[in-house]
């Protein structure tokens, strides 16, 4: 092994410079000085004596520092050294308790003589003792009780029982009787509804063709001068101002008629004015499906109804009268009514229109719409006639 120790002692090699700093200088004391002549420093000599310096400046601060020893530490590493050796001593004596308790047996339980004494009453205390129940109320309460419902079962049965047995006798009797059943309607009154369904429906389907006709018209911007139904054909004549509208609208009634064919069977030429063109259609016999919902009684009725139709679309009654009365099918009589009136264009097609949907017990054989100036077909005068067979 080594005297020194290179890694703790720092100041190994500047404790042999002082050694032999200090063997040096004897030498040199011993020699006589000689006179020399002085000399120019060299520049060498310079940086000598300055190094020089400065190692005996730093010599000078290495004593007066305090010697640091690399082996000593600071006291907080120190502090923090003790608490871990305290905590892991703490550490290893709970791992000993706990290994200590897993390998010792369980103690056994405290001795009953361990537990601590009961209270001991005195001699003189003395336990009062509680009254005992009396239950013999109770029991008489109950037999009372059962001897007075037996009492008035009896009683009930001997003055109430007759009735009761009679109320249910009377129970059985009208849940025997066989429960009222509507009566069957009378076949003749079937037949008679059916009957004035199927009129309604065939005078709905006959009016609502003036009013297809119409609107194809219109659509075209002419007019019709006059219209006419008879029991089962139409007749209407068109004024337009050309053939080529003329040629327009039998196209188009072709489409809204459907079924029924409108046929064109003459023209008329009116220079200055426009054309007429007069069509008929031979009627099928078509019908709707229709309930008769309210049902004119008599003839007064019918008249009041009418003047109410009149009245809301400006028609002005000009006549109302009997034609004829005559028995009908089904115990029915028929009562033929002729109507007059006038008003507009629109007005006389409109009232047409609420006839044919009021859906009551009549039927139109007639009607006549036409303008009363053949010349100038001015739509604000307008009559209409109508004759009605009312079923009552």
């Amino acid at each position: 092994m080594a005297e020194h120790d290179l890694l703790n002692e720092d100041d190994f090699f500047e404790k042999l410079k002082k050694e032999k700093r200090a063997t040096e200088q004897p030498e040199k004391e011993e020699k006589p000085a000689e006179p020399q002549q002085e000399q120019e420093p060299l520049e060498t000599d310079l940086f000598e004596k300055q190094e020089f310096q400065l190692e005996e400046e730093k010599e000078e601060q290495i004593e007066q520092e305090p010697e640091f020893d690399l082996d000593s530490k600071p006291e907080e590493e120190e502090k923090v050294e003790k608490e871990e050796e305290v905590e892991s001593f703490h550490e290893e004596q709970r791992e000993q308790d706990f290994f200590k308790t897993l390998g010792e047996p369980e103690s056994e339980p405290e001795s009953f003589d361990d537990k601590p004494e009961k209270y001991v009453f005195p001699e003189e205390f003395e336990d009062e003792k509680l009254p005992g129940i009396n239950f013999k109320p109770i029991i008489i309460g109950v037999v009372v009780f059962i001897v007075l419902a037996a009492l008035l079962y009896v009683l009930r049965g001997v003055f109430f029982g007759g009735k009761e047995e009679e109320s249910v006798s009377a129970k059985e009797k009208v849940s025997e009787q066989p429960v009222s059943q509507p009566a069957p309607p009378n076949p003749l009154e079937v037949k008679k509804t059916e009957y004035l369904n199927t009129l309604a429906g065939k005078n709905f389907y006959n009016l609502n063709l003036v009013k297809k006709i119409e609107g194809a018209v219109r659509a075209n911007n002419a007019q019709i001068s006059s219209v006419l139904f008879y029991v089962d054909e139409l007749s209407f004549e068109i004024f337009s101002k050309n053939r080529a509208q003329l040629a327009a609208i039998t196209m188009q009634l072709r489409d809204v008629l459907g079924s029924e064919k409108a046929t064109l069977v003459a023209t008329d030429e009116r220079p200055g004015d426009g054309i007429t063109g007069i069509f008929t259609v031979k009627l099928k016999g078509g019908a709707e499906k229709v309930t008769v919902t309210q049902k004119l009684s008599d003839l007064s009725s019918f008249q009041q109804w009418l003047e109410a139709l009149g009245t809301q679309f400006n028609i002005k009654m000009i006549s109302f009268k009997e034609f004829s009365n005559s028995p009908d099918q089904f115990g029915l009589q028929k009562r033929r009514v002729q109507f007059k009136g006038k008003g507009s264009y629109d007005d006389c097609l409109k009232f047409l229109s609420a006839i044919a949907a009021s859906n009551r017990n009549l039927n139109v054989h007639k009607m006549i719409i036409s303008a009363t100036d053949q010349k100038t077909f001015n739509k604000a005068k307008y009559q209409i006639e109508l004759v009605v067979d009312l079923f009552i």
